[in-house]
């Protein structure tokens, strides 16, 4: 397998598949590439967690040895409630169930009253701890916005496909009101932590650190919390 420039790792539903056409210069399109076709691409993606754990994804071994050469991963994370209810309706089969790391017969499976898709286990596994290779850390809602943030990350250009973010009807206006009861307790911890969780952060070992609102560069720059915003609108003005 050729080496891959970056990983993309994610909740379920919340881009993974968009940005990995876009960082693989693929037209928007349905799904991703399988098998020999995404092996030749310099791009992976998966839903994982963080090396040296891993589980049902099949290519959550290769993210492990990805990582543990000190390569990039880019791991996007977004509203739990409607991550999950997207996943209900557009990926829920064995397939997926599997990919999250859950074995039970696909009619045992609940993403209503259990966290069988380990949606908090995964974003704990990213984000709770300082990790020994560069990790950049994207919420879903933010992507667009961010997009010159990930340029800048990986050192190149990117050419984006056209955005199409989910619309709020997802928690909001389609929910009867005691699936959304349901689910926010069931996910009432994760949803917290995802809304306390800056849109950017970045975490990158021995050459990148990160502390609190201050990102860390070896050579002694200080970036303030508004590094990223910043760097937003100067490439929003470079590429008009």
């Amino acid at each position: 397998m050729r080496e891959k420039e970056v990983a993309v790792v994610a909740m379920p539903r919340t881009g993974s598949t968009y940005l990995f056409r876009c960082l693989a210069g693929l037209k928007h399109a349905g799904g991703s590439p399988k098998g020999a076709n995404l092996a030749k691409l310099p791009i992976m993606k998966c839903h994982s967690l963080a090396p040296p754990e891993t589980f049902g994804d099949p290519w959550s071994s290769q993210i492990s040895e990805h990582c543990l050469k000190g390569r990039k991963v880019i791991w996007l994370f977004g509203d739990p409630i409607a991550s999950v209810v997207s996943t209900m309706k557009k990926r829920f089969d064995h397939v997926h169930a599997k990919n999250c790391g859950c074995f039970k017969p696909l009619g045992m499976v609940d993403l209503i009253d259990r966290d069988d898709f380990n949606y908090e286990w995964m974003f704990d596994s990213w984000t709770s701890i300082r990790h020994d290779f560069p990790v950049l850390c994207v919420r879903y809602e933010t992507l667009w916005k961010n997009r010159f943030v990930i340029e800048w990350f990986l050192g190149r250009k990117v050419k984006w496909n056209e955005w199409s973010p989910r619309s709020n009807r997802w928690t909001t206006e389609e929910l009867p009101n005691f699936l959304s009861k349901a689910l926010n307790k069931t996910y009432s911890s994760l949803v917290e932590k995802v809304q306390m969780h800056p849109d950017v952060t970045l975490n990158g070992g021995d050459t990148l650190r990160i502390s609190g609102d201050l990102v860390r560069i070896e050579k002694g720059v200080g970036f303030g919390k508004n590094y990223f915003y910043d760097l937003v609108k100067k490439g929003e003005t470079e590429n008009g």
